[in-house]
């Protein structure tokens, strides 16, 4: 608990912080002056992202679509295996787009390289090495329906998978870009805390348990064996198996015994 007190505050500000944010930019949407534009610093690791439409030329997915083409990311995705999640955040609808993205990646893997220097945002395409990605364009439209009728909160959302691996789009507001910031701190602070949040729960599950057990002495008789309480062993056996269905052989079972918890095999 002393551990997530700061990390509880420091949520809890950011998701003030979240709400003011966005009474600003509801007030820019009804403004006819335009916003101004965010100065993108940070440019380690950015790289071009494009989603491919379905048809350019199609009445339905042609101007929208072109619009949102070409977008932008972190490189960090393709090593922690995300650039799907990122790709079906940026370009949503299966109506617009075919499913396939491209990282652009630089040929010259140098820090300067790594960075796109351009003021764009983008590295010339023909120096260019591109990474092709497929992805749901409806995962991020479906995973916003079934939320409305599921309780677990606690269940990853492609949002907190793919955020630590977005940048800033191009041509972003500067509130666009506060707002980006913090929920990017927001879901990075929330992933710090969950191992925590997990070990308090069950801790406190674990103390029910001791309350509770011993009197219908379940831990033993008079609770002897409490110490035991949350105590893993792995067991890994050879056994003779003879069966009808297969030749009778040797397998190999691995075995979990986790006392008063659970047992597993397999």
């Amino acid at each position: 608990e002393a551990v997530l007190k700061p990390m509880q505050e420091a949520l809890e500000a950011k998701s003030k912080a979240l709400k003011a944010i966005s009474a600003k930019l509801q007030k820019d949407a009804g403004s006819k002056k335009k916003p101004k534009l965010a100065k993108i610093v940070n440019r380690v690791g950015r790289v071009p992202l494009r989603c491919f439409p379905l048809s350019l030329d199609s009445v339905e997915a042609g101007q929208e679509a072109k619009a949102i083409l070409d977008q932008a990311a972190n490189a960090s995705c393709i090593e922690a295996e995300v650039c799907a999640f990122v790709c079906s955040m940026l370009c949503q609808s299966s109506r617009l787009f075919n499913g396939t993205c491209a990282l652009g990646l630089p040929l010259d893997m140098t820090p300067d390289a790594k960075g796109g220097q351009e003021e764009s945002g983008t590295a010339e395409v023909a120096k260019l090495d591109w990474y092709y990605v497929e992805f749901d364009p409806d995962a991020v439209p479906v995973e916003q329906y079934y939320a409305r009728y599921q309780r677990n909160s606690n269940v990853p959302t492609i949002e907190s998978v793919s955020i630590a691996h977005m940048v800033i789009p191009d041509g972003a507001s500067v509130n666009e870009a506060e707002a980006f910031l913090l929920r990017q701190g927001f879901y990075r602070l929330s992933a710090e805390a969950q191992p925590f949040y997990e070990r308090l729960g069950y801790s406190q599950h674990s103390l029910k348990l001791l309350e509770h057990q011993p009197v219908a002495d379940a831990l033993g008789p008079g609770g002897v064996y409490h110490t035991l309480m949350g105590e893993c062993l792995n067991i890994t056996q050879e056994q003779y198996v003879g069966t009808t269905a297969v030749r009778e052989q040797w397998h190999t079972f691995h075995y979990d015994l986790c006392f008063f918890r659970y047992t597993t095999q397999y």
